[in-house]
């Protein structure tokens, strides 16, 4: 599964960005928020979290080891 989003930040702040956002297809909702030195982003709702009956999973992330869902 491929996940991109964008947000429009024009003259603001860059605590701005934390919150929660759509991706642009609307179908996923990501958190963005502040993780010491940056900031991070986790899927929090799929609008179809599932696949083969089975939960969806990062299976394009190259760390083996994010594949599954965390906590």
């Amino acid at each position: 599964m491929a996940l991109s989003f964008s947000a429009n930040i024009f003259a603001q702040g860059a605590e701005d960005i934390v919150g929660l956002w759509f991706v642009e297809e609307k179908d996923a909702k990501v958190e963005v928020y502040n993780c010491g030195e940056g900031y991070c982003a986790k899927i929090v709702w799929l609008e179809e979290p599932n696949e083969n009956g089975k939960p969806k999973v990062d299976d394009q992330n190259p760390d083996a080891s994010l594949e599954h869902a965390q906590s």
